[in-house]
């Protein structure tokens, strides 16, 4: 693997972490530099490489109770697609590992997560055939 593609493959899962939340394109830049240490440049190439003209990623998996977070990034120039995971938050310090745990045995909200993120990628090579 090229030291290009780990580059790329770094600044998408750091912008796994970025507040989907907000609209506002400030907001995400400042989060993308302020707490994650992107430079100018590198938010400019992110832009410009992976958010679609309304300045989003292609998809966002949440669940709130749990923290975790699944995105997927599409390469506007070579269409690869890349899903980026962000891991959950603990209700408590040190209840991380049980906690993950927990969530496994979540059957219907994984099951609903998995069968999301599966519909999106089907669709992803639907629209390429």
């Amino acid at each position: 693997m090229s030291s290009e593609l780990i580059y790329q493959d770094v600044l998408l899962a750091a912008a796994s972490y970025v507040n989907w939340n907000t609209d506002s394109a400030s907001a995400i830049n400042d989060d993308l530099k302020l707490n994650l240490g992107f430079t100018d440049a590198q938010i400019t190439e992110f832009r410009n490489l992976y958010l679609d003209a309304a300045g989003n990623p292609d998809y966002i998996f949440r669940d709130d109770d749990s923290g975790f977070v699944a995105v997927v990034f599409r390469n506007q120039l070579t269409q690869k697609i890349t899903v980026s995971f962000r891991g959950t938050d603990a209700p408590k310090k040190g209840d991380r590992f049980i906690f993950d745990i927990g969530m496994t045995r979540r059957d219907k909200d994984a099951k609903a997560g998995k069968n999301n993120i599966t519909a999106y990628a089907a669709s992803c090579r639907a629209a390429r055939a």
